[in-house]
């Protein structure tokens, strides 16, 4: 409803809570709290009633109460004028339909069943407080309605006056158009016009004034009608030059003005003209008198410019009505006959005679082409390559050809796209016009244009038309110091999951959506384009500073983490973007694109879900990367991959029990490269599967081997990275390193980050129950750093939790991260599973650990990750800590 807010439902309301428990009081008291509101308490029907006074927003009474019950304390409630508004909602255990319509003939609004559910008992709530808030509002609204309309009332009243004044004027225009079409003579139509000028009651002119018209283009203006002039008047301007007429000449120069000129009695009289004019051409002039100290307002201006522009096209149609009584005998027959669009002009373009095809094809009727200009009938942006390719013709016998024009009007609309051609007449002013429709071809064009340069499914610029428009801004950023342009390339981070969990039709829908959302940020700020799949791009051209870009991707960023939904489903998603700028220097279009896509997927291997600016830095890390790459294949083949083993300790026992295997890089020329620089890499490249498939089948083999020098069976754990639990043939792999190294299944652990599971969880429970069939054990490693998928976990068939070594490090009295370190415990223990914590390098951290209920550590405080011998050679795997009491 217009003038009312929407009733706000988060705001304080205070509620009374009637019912002779205390028990049922004290848990409404605590579920109300804690949605908000203020809660008032009766025990009994009777203090109900007098705490009613209070004037809470809503009451939840109990039925079944001692003394008075609920259904007599609700009709008290309803007798009472000061309460009979209060909303209430009965809760009470009977929930036969006979007592819930007593309760509502009593007065209530709503019935509760006990026990009842909190959630559907605060929903009822919200609800009834909310039509509370909206009957409050609209009481409100009709209060203030009636001053609303009085208001109202004043503004028209004082409208009326300008709209009667505007009426008079209207009239007289609408007559003045009725009175043309009289076979009447030009100088009477004009007499009858100048009347009706001087009788609107509401203007303040004299009531005397004169209208001259010129003769046949001479120079000379003729008194074509007059009224109330002196004979001294008449006798001195029957027949004025323009020059010779100070009125007529400032007219003629400025258009409607205020002029002063001398009687001859010596005193000085105020005059408005306006030029009757069209096309640049004067032909004629109204005069009138102004009352002394009057000064026309903007009204009076414009109706005065009104009349001379209506009588400019009369007088052009009562001189067309001649011309073409005179020329139509000789051209009709021929014009009518011809196949296409025909029309004589003037060297000016006024049209002389027009067939009936020529009509349709301009969309103008016989009585309209005598009003206008050949080329008013082209797209305004046509017109001056038409009048340049008609005097070429006309100039030139021997040039012949065509030009294509839209035709159109002065708004800029376009009606259709047509051939010209021009013929000159044997008169040197007049030649023949022709018009061919070509519409249908033109569009047909157009259309195969439009596909190959924009999306189909979304309907925006492709890559096509932003390397045509980007060429030009390259261009530009060349060639003109200052001038700037930016270039940013998104694309949603996982998209393919949606598509594969969801399918591609709710994939499609989302690119839609996502077009829709980006469109509307953008604007007309920029050219938005889909380059294809879910890669979109960005430009800004002429930027004053190129940290706009960076302004929008942040915005961006923000817009695509609001949820998309499609009836039911919910989607959330990410983007990550990169920019290029035209500080750079480019020379090419696809370079810009090149160094934005190199950005885009620096932002993905930083986490996702942010923007990277491409420099030359960037450059040079990405000219790095490739060379990186290059190397690690190369260290495929000369087996530089070294494998280290970090000893995992028993809390139970104070020994080894186990080994996490960790990938080292013994770089011919850069030495040891460490994990974390070559390692995201790999990933991004593809590299990790065959590096992961060696690193599985070769730690297999050494625990073997250690197996069977020792006495003790360590448990070998390996990390699978997202890349390998995607690959199909994952579970063949791990099989294969089982079968080929001769390990006991039960002796392999299998280490998976929480993220990668929950990136398509229903398919990651069913390839870890495949895996589990091997009799081999799973731990979700960095558990708590990813999605925390509680909700999730339970279904996952997992033995162990790792706590992230973020949270043991910081890890001391009192502190959050012990905190978390106790959920993670208390959790995996409920679930059954067993906890395991990295990064320990304290006695401190421990016993922590310890008190915890945690069962195993490793870290630096135990050892630090060595080689298959230094294993064997240390003595780590037969050395004992001390656990404490």
């Amino acid at each position: 409803m217009d003038g009312m807010d929407q009733a706000d439902t988060s705001a304080n309301h205070t509620i009374l809570v009637v019912d002779d428990e205390p028990i049922n009081i004290r848990v409404l008291h605590a579920y109300l709290e804690r949605a908000g509101h203020s809660v008032l308490e009766a025990q009994s029907g009777q203090e109900a009633l007098k705490k009613a006074d209070l004037q809470p927003d809503l009451i939840l009474l109990d039925v079944m109460m001692p003394m008075m019950d609920g259904l007599e304390t609700c009709r008290r409630l309803k007798e009472n004028e000061a309460t009979r508004g209060i909303p209430v909602i009965f809760l009470s255990a009977l929930s036969d339909t006979e007592f819930k319509t007593r309760a509502l003939e009593a007065g209530g609004v709503d019935y509760v069943t006990k026990p009842f559910d909190s959630k559907e008992l605060l929903a009822r709530v919200d609800t009834h407080l909310t039509l509370r808030d909206q009957e409050r509002q609209i009481r409100q609204y009709a209060e203030n309605l009636e001053t609303m309309v009085e208001e109202r009332t004043r503004d028209l009243r004082a409208a009326e006056a300008e709209l009667l004044r505007d009426y008079d004027i209207q009239s007289v225009v609408n007559d003045l158009l009725r009175i043309s079409l009289d076979e009447v003579t030009l100088d009477e139509f004009l007499d009858q016009s100048l009347g009706m000028i001087l009788d609107v009651p509401l203007l303040s002119f004299e009531d005397r004034g004169a209208i001259f018209v010129d003769c046949d283009e001479t120079g000379e203006l003729r008194l074509a009608c007059s009224r109330n002039l002196s004979e001294e008047i008449l006798d001195n301007c029957p027949w004025p030059t323009i020059t010779s007429c100070p009125y007529s000449a400032e007219a003629a120069a400025k258009g409607v003005v205020v002029a002063t000129g001398t009687e001859s009695d010596g005193g000085k009289r105020r005059h408005i003209c306006a030029p009757i004019a069209y096309a640049g051409s004067l032909l004629g002039v109204i005069d009138i008198y102004l009352k002394d100290g009057h000064s026309p307002d903007s009204k009076e201006m414009e109706f005065l410019n009104m009349m001379a522009n209506t009588l400019a096209r009369v007088i052009l149609y009562k001189r067309a009505i001649r011309d073409l009584v005179k020329s139509e005998k000789h051209y009709r027959t021929i014009f009518e006959s011809a196949g296409t669009a025909k029309a004589i002009t003037d060297a000016h373009g006024a049209i002389l005679l027009a067939n009936m095809e020529f009509q349709r094809i301009t969309g103008l009727t016989e009585q309209a082409l005598k009003f206008v200009n050949f080329y008013d009938v082209i797209h305004p942006e046509d017109r001056a390559e038409a009048r340049e390719f008609v005097a070429l013709s006309v100039a030139n016998e021997e040039h012949a050809g065509t030009l294509e024009v839209r035709l159109g009007n002065e708004g800029g609309s376009m009606q259709c796209y047509s051939t010209l051609t021009v013929s000159a007449l044997p008169d040197e002013n007049e030649h023949v016009i022709s018009l061919v429709d070509v519409t249908d071809r033109k569009r047909a064009e157009q259309q195969v244009l439009y596909n190959a340069r924009h999306d189909a499914l979304t309907g925006l610029p492709n890559r096509v038309m932003l390397l045509s428009t980007l060429g030009e801004a390259v261009r530009r950023a060349r060639t003109e110091p200052g001038w700037k342009f930016v270039v940013l390339i998104l694309d949603l981070d996982r998209f393919n999951i949606i598509n594969e969990s969801l399918g591609h039709t709710i994939g499609d829908r989302l690119l839609v959506a996502m077009a829709g959302r980006l469109k509307s940020l953008v604007g007309s700020s920029g050219l938005l384009c889909r380059l294809g799949g879910d890669e979109f791009a960005v430009l800004l051209q002429g930027v004053e500073d190129i940290a706009m870009g960076e302004s929008l991707a942040r915005e961006i960023l923000q817009v695509v983490r609001q949820p998309f939904a499609f009836g039911e489903q919910e989607i959330v998603t990410t983007s990550s973007l990169g920019i290029a700028t035209s500080d750079i220097g480019y020379d090419r279009p696809e370079d810009v694109l090149r160094d934005a896509d190199t950005a885009l997927h620096r932002a993905k291997l930083l986490g996702k879900a942010r923007f990277e600016v491409f420099d030359y830095e960037m450059h040079i890390k990405a000219r790095k990367l490739m060379q990186l790459v290059t190397d690690m294949r190369q260290a495929l083949k000369r087996s530089e991959f070294i494998l280290h083993y970090q000893p995992i300790i028993s809390f139970a026992l104070g020994r080894v029990i186990g080994v996490e295997a960790l990938i080292r890089w013994q770089h011919p020329t850069h030495g040891l490269v460490s994990p974390a620089e070559f390692i995201p890499v790999a990933e991004e490249s593809g590299l990790i599967l065959p590096i992961g498939q060696r690193v599985l089948e070769e730690s297999c083999r050494a625990i073997t081997r250690l197996n069977a020098q020792t006495d003790i069976e360590l448990m070998l754990s390996v990390n699978i990275s997202g890349k390998q639990f995607a690959q199909e043939d994952l579970f063949d792999v791990v099989k294969r390193a089982l079968i080929v190294s001769g390990l006991k299944p039960r002796n392999l652990k299998l280490e998976i980050t929480e993220s990668v599971v929950m990136e398509n969880a229903k398919q990651a429970i069913e390839l870890l129950k495949r895996l589990k069939s091997l009799d081999l054990q799973v731990s979700i490693d960095d558990f708590g750093t990813g999605y925390s998928s509680l909700s999730y976990l339970h279904r996952f068939p997992v033995d162990m939790l790792k706590i992230d070594r973020s949270f043991v490090s910081m890890m001391e009295a009192g502190s959050d991260n012990l905190e978390i370190a106790r959920t993670i415990v208390s959790l995996a223990h409920s679930l059954s599973l067993e906890v395991v914590a990295e990064g320990v390098e304290t006695v401190a951290q421990q016993d922590m650990l310890r008190e915890l209920g945690c069962e195993f550590g490793q870290g630096f405080y135990y050892a630090k990750p060595m080689s298959e011998e230094d294993l064997l050679v240390s003595g780590v795997l037969t050395t004992h800590w001390p656990m404490g009491e």
